[in-house]
């Protein structure tokens, strides 16, 4: 069995807590019913490979043996705030790694072995809290820790506590967490420095080596220490925009090829909406690809090596394309209601069925594609390229001069829109264009386009550039193109399912008359979006192609 939780948990500990547990009285906690502590004895081993893939990656992977939860835990961060745990059940041989469990750090790993780094001993009394209804909102961990870390062979001890929340009761989690810290901190207890019992294993928690080693630092000078960390991060993150564009590019690619690998962790932990978060992240690569990376290629060798690069990704893009339709199509059937007549209640409850049955088909689509050895090829090219950047591209030496000559890329390429190979379309009459579904194939070629300009150009931006004020207008500008026009895909992707759909209908002998009305009626709204687009698109190239990028 595999399941998946947000754990939602905050540590402490006592002055002087390395030694004997600080006994805590909770009988003092009102609004909670307060369960029979219960003693546990964890024998955990956590994992990674020679290169340390899964630490620099905020990944844990570990074995727990005893408690409640034994099994295969991995933990990773969303870098949005959220901590994801998930558990798998051990092997009849307990000491086995299951298939799920590596594969579902491959991506990480890159596929490299992984060998145990740390083995931590945990005598735990674990505590439950209940409110008024019964609901069991959190548990307090009182643990007593041995470490042991096998790549210098050091062994650390300490003392902490823990509380992690559970199910939602009456109380919000901050009440949950101030009534408990009350009793903790009146007891003399303070906040954890330590993000994770694997960190201060390996030695990372700088305070508690310094009180293991008989450095001990008063509240002043940790006052003094923390202000001072504080500015050196103040001046780092001013200086965080790159000067040197293979710096620049390098920092993206980076940034890109991570988030990625994160959607795909949220996608095998079952996070909703994560396969548009896949596309958008693959698309983004690919973008930076085109107009960044491509232009700047040293040789011919590199340039086949980023072209493939280029068609893996848009490989990629099109095993992911069936999945994220599910999304569109779930918002879709959740706005049609039963209209006597029209749409019976059998005919939605048969559109719900067709749905169900192709959410399952494109889940298990795109985890073949994950676990395929061409993603992971794919994964492993894009890291080397990052790495090895300046061995595949000669780059502007100043970023602001790069940025803007791939801004002016850009505009050139989407201004194409608007000369002879496309003037005759703009031209057309208006109804002539919007009742012909052929010209959804160059609306669509200029949504990819304006989307993959967005990225770019919003990349460079949080990576720490200053875009200029055309530079930013050329942003909005694209991004208004690929918002306007995603409206008219979405509604193509209603189309086209519902025109399947109908042939399902009618194979099994079902009413197809639902089918009929709420394809007509999709049909007509697309007629009027490209009516819209009709005027709209060329419009907003055409301040595109004014923008002044000197």
């Amino acid at each position: 069995m595999v399941e998946h939780h947000l754990e939602v948990e905050r540590k402490y500990e006592f002055v002087g807590g390395d030694g004997e547990p600080t006994h805590v009285d909770w009988s003092a906690l009102d609004g909670y019913s307060v369960q029979k502590p219960v003693e546990e004895h964890l024998e955990a081993s956590y994992f990674d490979t020679a290169d340390n893939d899964l630490s620099r990656n905020l990944v844990a992977l570990r074995r727990r043996l005893g408690g409640y939860d034994q099994g295969w835990h991995i933990k990773f961060d969303d870098r949005a705030g959220a901590r994801h745990e998930m558990h798998f059940d051990l092997l009849a041989d307990e000491m086995k790694m299951p298939a799920r469990v590596s594969k579902f750090v491959r991506s990480v790993t890159l596929g490299d072995e992984l060998h145990e780094i740390v083995s931590l001993i945990t005598d735990r009394i674990r505590t439950v809290l209940k409110d008024s209804n019964g609901v069991s909102v959190a548990e307090i961990c009182q643990d007593a820790v041995h470490a042991h870390d096998f790549s210098t062979g050091i062994e650390r001890q300490w003392n902490e506590w823990e509380i992690e929340l559970l199910e939602s009761g009456e109380k919000s989690p901050a009440e949950i967490f101030a009534d408990c810290e009350k009793i903790l901190f009146e007891a003399g207890a303070k906040p954890s420095k330590s993000p994770a019992k694997i960190a201060r294993a390996l030695g990372q928690d700088g305070e508690f080596e310094a009180r293991r080693q008989g450095k001990t630092l008063s509240d002043e000078q940790l006052v003094k220490k923390t202000k001072k960390n504080d500015k050196k991060n103040k001046r780092r993150v001013q200086d965080t925009a790159p000067q040197d564009s293979s710096e620049l590019l390098q920092h993206v690619l980076h940034m890109l090829t991570s988030n990625l690998m994160l959607w795909e962790l949220k996608f095998r932990a079952g996070t909703p909406e994560t396969v548009h978060g896949m596309r958008i992240g693959t698309r983004q690569i690919q973008s930076v690809l085109r107009y960044a990376v491509r232009p700047y290629v040293k040789n011919e060798v590199e340039a086949e090596a980023v072209e493939q690069l280029i068609g893996s990704l848009k490989k990629l893009m099109k095993g992911l394309s069936s999945a994220r339709d599910i999304d569109i199509l779930t918002d879709f059937l959740g706005s049609v209601e039963v209209r006597p007549g029209l749409v019976s209640e059998k005919s939605r409850e048969e559109l719900e069925e067709y749905l169900a049955l192709d959410d399952e088909d494109a889940s298990k689509s795109v985890l073949r594609l994950l676990d395929s050895e061409e993603y992971l090829k794919l994964r492993v090219a894009l890291i080397e390229l990052t790495q090895n950047l300046d061995m595949a591209v000669t780059l502007p030496l100043n970023a602001e001069n790069f940025v803007n000559k791939v801004a002016k890329r850009i505009r050139k390429h989407l201004s194409s829109f608007l000369k002879a190979d496309y003037k005759d379309l703009w031209e057309l009459n208006p109804s002539a264009f919007a009742y012909d579904e052929v010209h959804n194939d160059v609306l669509f070629e200029i949504r990819r386009d304006a989307q993959a300009a967005r990225y770019c150009l919003e990349a460079f931006e949080i990576a720490g550039i200053k875009l200029s004020k055309d530079h930013k207008k050329l942003r909005n500008y694209a991004g208004e193109l690929h918002r306007e026009i995603s409206i008219l895909s979405d509604e193509n992707v209603v189309v086209r399912w519902l025109e399947r759909s109908s042939r399902r209908a009618m194979n099994h002998q079902s009413d197809r008359l639902g089918i009929g009305y709420l394809l007509g009626r999709s049909s007509y709204y697309a007629v009027g979006l490209r009516m819209t687009q009709h005027s709209f698109v060329p419009a907003e190239l055409k301040r595109i192609k004014k923008l002044d990028l000197k």
